[in-house]
């Protein structure tokens, strides 16, 4: 913005403060407190709308920052006694009944809900 220009911004500015400042003059006082009352609620409830929107803009930003992408297959491996360690994890599982996980119609891992292969 070159100077005259911001001189003309300036100029106007100062002309909408003269314009409200005959407005507010001609309010008895009550109604001038309650309309200072207004602008200074509706200034905090936006500070408050902006700052929560903000908060949860980051809380997004964090999650995925620290949320690992999801395999598209979690492999299951088969271990002695009827264990089965899980890929996604490396937690084990384990069937007491026997079987494998096909056999029990497992078709998702239920810790990370990737599709299930089992190796033997």
């Amino acid at each position: 913005m070159n100077d005259s220009a911001a001189a003309i911004a300036k100029k106007r500015l100062w002309e909408a403060h003269q314009d409200i400042e005959s407005v507010l003059s001609s309010l008895d006082q009550y109604t001038r407190i309650k309309i200072c009352h207004a602008s200074l609620d509706h200034a905090v409830e936006a500070g408050r709308a902006a700052a929560k929107r903000e908060a949860y803009e980051d809380s997004d930003r964090n999650r995925a920052a620290i949320t690992p992408a999801k395999p598209e297959t979690c492999l299951w491996q088969s271990e002695p006694e009827d264990v089965w360690v899980t890929y996604c994890k490396k937690t084990e599982w384990v069937f007491p009944e026997g079987g494998t996980p096909k056999e029990h119609g497992m078709r998702f891992c239920p810790f990370c809900g990737s599709s299930l292969r089992q190796t033997s």
